[in-house]
C-alpha cells in the first residue's frame, strides 16, 4: 500500500516493484481490498487500476473488465475523472463505502478521506 500519492506515482512504485495497481474480479477481490485498507490506513481511500481511456474502462494490467462495484451515481464526468478509487469501509462520506468513484488521477487526498494512496497487485509465485 502507498498512501497520499497520486495515481501515476502509486503506478510507478507498483512497477518498480513487478506488479501494478491491483485489478478487481469479484465480490472477494473488493472485499479484501477493503479490509485490507481499513487494518492498515483507516478513513483512506485507495487507486486501484481501473482507468477510463476516452472510449471505455480498462485495468493497468491489462485484464480484461469483467466486474465492477461502482457507487451511486459512479462514474460520472470520466473525461475529467478518469481514474478509480475505493472508498474504505472506515470513510463516512456519502454512503459508497466499500464501493468505487471515479477521480481526478492527480489528487493525494479526496472530499471525504484523509489521503489517497493506492495498493500494488502482484502474480502468485510458488
Amino acid at each position: 500500500i502507498v498512501v497520499g500519492a497520486t495515481f501515476e506515482v502509486v503506478r510507478q512504485q507498483c512497477l518498480n516493484d513487478h506488479g501494478d495497481l491491483a485489478s478487481v474480479h469479484s465480490n472477494y477481490e473488493n472485499d479484501f481490498l477493503v479490509a485490507l485498507v481499513d487494518s492498515t490506513y483507516p478513513n483512506n481511500d485507495i487507486f486501484i487500476g481501473l482507468e477510463y481511456n476516452g472510449n471505455n474502462w480498462y485495468w493497468s494490467d491489462g485484464t480484461q473488465v469483467d466486474y465492477t462495484n461502482w457507487g451511486s451515481n459512479q462514474p460520472n464526468d470520466e473525461s475529467s475523472y478518469p481514474c478509480t478509487i475505493l472508498r474504505g469501509l472506515t470513510v463516512t462520506c456519502n454512503g459508497n463505502q466499500g464501493l468505487w468513484q471515479n477521480q481526478d488521477c492527480t489528487t493525494t487526498d479526496s472530499e471525504c478521506a484523509n489521503r489517497v494512496g493506492g495498493v500494488c497487485k502482484f502474480a502468485a509465485t510458488y
